[in-house]
């Protein structure tokens, strides 16, 4: 497994972390109940049980935090809003989350200026999410790159 704070591919990680996706990350347990400890990129979701990211298999099924399992959807109230079960009072806070992100994740050629300022809910999220990637696959590739200087400078 990979220790980041090293820079070394060790056996196992130190004592507090766990190695997930060949990487030591820190061991936490979710505070929603969920036990898969994957992370998804936007929109999918690993369920208990699982080791494997998913999106809906069908309209209107929603990802429960709170059971870590994709249900026909959402508790009273809840809603839907990016395939997952959201509490109502967010709504006020943030302006309206429900969309139907599934169908614009799909097919984002239905939505050429996303990037261009529009401002709905789910360009803003998907925005975040396109950053957060960009950000992880440059620390990503600038890690990789020390470590191969690290093995030919041995």
């Amino acid at each position: 497994c990979y220790n980041a704070s090293i820079a070394l591919f060790q056996d196992g990680c130190d004592a507090g972390y766990e190695c997930v996706d060949d990487l030591c990350r820190v061991s936490v347990e979710p505070v929603d109940g969920r036990t898969c400890h994957i992370i998804c990129s936007a929109g999918k979701y690993c369920e208990n049980g699982s080791n494997k990211c998913r999106g809906p298999s069908y309209k209107g099924e929603c990802f429960n935090l709170a059971t870590g399992f994709f249900e026909d959807g959402c508790e009273d109230g809840f809603y839907c809003s990016f395939n997952k079960c959201v509490d109502v009072s967010l709504e006020d806070e943030s302006g309206s989350l429900d969309d139907n992100t599934t169908d614009m994740l799909e097919d984002d050629s239905s939505n050429s200026d996303s990037i261009g300022g529009s401002s709905s809910p789910t360009t803003t999220t998907t925005n975040e999410a396109m950053r957060h990637n960009s950000l992880v696959a440059a620390i990503s590739a600038t890690l990789f790159s020390a470590i191969l200087q690290l093995e030919e400078d041995d």
